[in-house]
């Protein structure tokens, strides 16, 4: 029981940073407090809100090319000020997109079984009903076990695209490109997409939303 009320809570701290992290929007000035409020936010939330946010906010439909949830709203910025807005989604078609949000429900569904209902599902005072509850701990340890793995893979590739289009915000090619829309009043926009195959599995791409200015 305890590996299993241990795993879950690092999922939870994992599954919070992906979130409070996922995107930022605002003036240069801002991005920093904009930052902080965010993670203050998420913080409050509970598991279940915390996945219903993953899978409605943080994943994408692939199929035939489409985009789902991705959004891009400045229409009150100020043009003389550079105001950003960044987002990460995870893109999967449709098919994995079911799949995985139904295991996210039923891990839902296991760590209240976990926390609320152990001890009326099995009878701990006799040698049976505590096998029976060893069984179901190591079964619901491997299902805990499984979403940790997943969601770490999709955090790293989520730090890999910031480093990769961060990497390309300061080259001198962009800063160039930056320096003469900026000139001409043009507004940069995305999306860029950011493949990041070194952690995530073949069906599945990290894409970034970004950059307007």
């Amino acid at each position: 029981m305890g590996r299993c009320i241990l795993r879950l809570q690092q999922y939870e701290l994992l599954m919070k940073g992906l979130i409070a992290n996922r995107e930022l929007s605002g003036y240069a000035d801002e991005l920093e407090a904009n930052r902080v409020t965010r993670k203050k936010e998420v913080e409050t939330k509970m598991l279940g809100q915390l996945i219903g946010e993953l899978t409605s906010s943080c994943f994408s439909l692939s199929a035939n090319g489409s985009q789902k949830n991705t959004k891009e709203d400045n229409s009150e910025a100020d043009p003389k000020q550079a105001h950003v807005q960044m987002s990460y989604q995870i893109e999967m078609h449709e098919k994995d997109y079911q799949g995985t949000t139904e295991g996210l429900k039923q891990l839902v569904v296991l760590r209240n079984e976990l926390v609320h209902h152990f001890l009326e599902r099995f009878k701990l005072r006799d040698e049976s009903g505590c096998n029976e509850a060893n069984a179901y701990l190591d079964d619901a340890y491997q299902m805990i076990e499984k979403h940790f793995r997943d969601l770490r893979s999709w955090m790293k590739a989520m730090e890999h695209a910031r480093k990769t289009m961060g990497e390309l915000l300061g080259t001198s090619e962009f800063q160039s490109f930056f320096c003469m829309a900026s000139f001409l009043g043009r507004k940069l926009t995305g999306p860029t997409r950011l493949l990041s195959n070194t952690f995530l599995p073949p069906n599945m791409t990290i894409m970034k939303m970004a950059g307007q200015a």
